[in-house]
């Protein structure tokens, strides 16, 4: 059988497609992943590397940050 004739006959079958729920953010209102949450806090309580290092990397890589929006996602995960 084909690929073709078996995409064919799939798409006969399928009538709706449904989609998995999002997963919860641990901020309300913030994009911001578990993991890069996770590296944050590990890098500034047990790593000792301050923010705007941080900050300095994600401009390296074409991302915006600044100190104080590093230092809010910061206290708002101490505060969980």
């Amino acid at each position: 059988m084909s690929c073709a004739t078996l995409i064919s006959r799939s798409m006969r079958t399928l009538h709706h497609i449904t989609q998995a729920p999002a997963p919860s953010r641990p901020i309300d209102r913030c994009m911001a992943c578990t993991g890069l949450l996770a590296h944050v806090l590990v890098s500034k309580y047990c790593d000792y590397t301050p923010l705007y290092r941080h900050v300095d990397k994600a401009r390296r890589r074409i991302v915006e940050w600044s100190r104080q929006q590093l230092a809010a996602l910061a206290a708002a995960m101490t505060w969980m």
